[in-house]
């Protein structure tokens, strides 16, 4: 159990920023935003400057006001149930795993239908933060500029945690392609926003782990960011700090251990997330017997591609996190490098098969992939929202900024 004085719901503004937190999916100052029950997370009262990350929770037969953010894009992924987004002038569905990206001046909206009957709990990213929503709850003051922290930490103490639902893995998806980013323009994306899913993008391993860039500026988005990468059993990424930008990093089944600059290697559970504003070093890893509970753990087929070619079984787990951090700008500060690689490849281990040493993954298709093809079981991932990345194009850096 992650001790309550490291948890954000105890920790002042200042002391996140200057520390970070831990924090959780299910645990924040609940307010209304655009008609729907929503939990503010990383935002401005926590200490965020460069992005906000809200849960929204969608009951059956709901939906929001319709909206617009004059300067802020806005990422959000479905974690639980379905719902539905008003995207490039028509209702999108969006399943776990799904993300719709939606530019700044695009109106959206969401909504849950009757007949789903569940709710439907999604993620948003926004970038940079919305003040205007927290100032009809009193945490900030528009004539004044300024936040109400007195009454954030009071909201923040008192905050009723929420039950989290059974735990479910996300899933590819590649339905409804006339939206799908990867049959799309990078400016089409931009002016008029797309479907995403978090097991497609570009293969990167800025970190030391296989990790695909879903959100990025060469997928035509400009400040929101998220990356999906695995981490097997034994693996760590390299401990880092964003010196202009903000992360968000969220193990989303299983367990590890986090690390945080300003308190060290903490053990972590599902749900449980990272909060790292700019500066603050942060990384994860996975440890071998360490938080494995019934039914959690997932099997990899060839695991030892993963992390190490001469890695032994026993490397075969996997765990699943989450990171989100604003994109654009990432490359000012930092050496993370993205791979181009060949349209018509694999571009992971992963995707080939035990058929042959190096044999390819049977119906591969050319460009983007899913992770999930070479698998006979699904494993864990690692997803980043962020700012920016460079990419090494003909032995040269080049940076993909906009």
């Amino acid at each position: 159990m992650i001790p309550d004085e490291l948890r954000a719901r105890y920790r002042t503004a200042k002391k996140i920023r200057d520390e970070g937190a831990i924090g959780n999916l299910f645990d924040g100052v609940s307010i209304t935003a655009h008609g729907l029950d929503t939990r503010l997370l990383a935002w401005p009262g926590t200490g965020y400057q460069t992005e906000s990350v809200h849960v929204t929770t969608v009951k059956p037969g709901q939906q929001s006001d319709r909206y617009t953010y004059d300067l802020a894009e806005e990422a959000i992924l479905c974690r639980y149930g379905t719902a539905e987004v008003w995207l490039r002038d028509r209702w999108v569905t969006l399943k776990p795993g799904d993300m719709a990206y939606i530019p700044e001046g695009a109106e959206r909206q969401i909504r849950n239908l009757a007949t789903n009957g569940a709710d439907a709990i999604l993620v948003n990213q926004i970038c940079p933060p919305q003040f205007d929503l927290y100032a009809d709850h009193g945490f900030y003051n528009n004539a004044l500029g300024a936040m109400n922290f007195d009454s954030i930490e009071k909201a923040a103490i008192n905050a009723a945690p929420v039950a989290p639902p059974t735990p479910k893995e996300m899933t590819f998806n590649d339905g409804q392609p006339e939206v799908r980013a990867q049959n799309l323009a990078p400016d089409d994306v931009k002016a008029k926003g797309a479907l995403f899913n978090v097991l497609m993008g570009v293969a990167f391993t800025g970190i030391g782990l296989p990790m695909r860039l879903v959100l990025w500026p060469g997928a035509g988005t400009r400040l929101v960011g998220f990356n999906y990468a695995y981490c097997g059993t034994n693996v760590q990424d390299t401990i880092h700090k964003h010196p202009v930008s903000d992360e968000f990093l969220v193990m989303w089944s299983g367990s590890g251990q986090f690390f945080i600059g300003g308190i060290g290697w903490v053990d972590a559970e599902e749900n449980d997330v990272v909060m790292a504003p700019c500066g603050i070093a942060h990384g994860h890893r996975s440890i071998a017997g360490h938080g494995h509970r019934a039914g959690q753990a997932r099997v990899l087929r060839r695991a030892r591609d993963l992390s190490d070619e001469r890695a032994p079984a026993r490397r075969a787990r996997a765990r699943l996190y989450l990171r989100m951090e604003p994109e654009s700008l990432r490359l000012r500060g930092h050496r993370h490098r993205a791979r181009r690689q060949p349209r018509r490849r694999a571009h992971f281990p992963e995707n080939r098969r035990r058929a042959g040493p190096r044999g390819v993954a049977a119906g591969a298709l050319p460009g983007r992939r899913p992770f999930r093809q070479g698998f006979r079981k699904r494993p864990s991932h690692v997803v980043h929202l962020r700012h920016g990345v460079e990419e090494i194009l003909g032995g040269r850096r080049a940076r993909a900024d906009v």
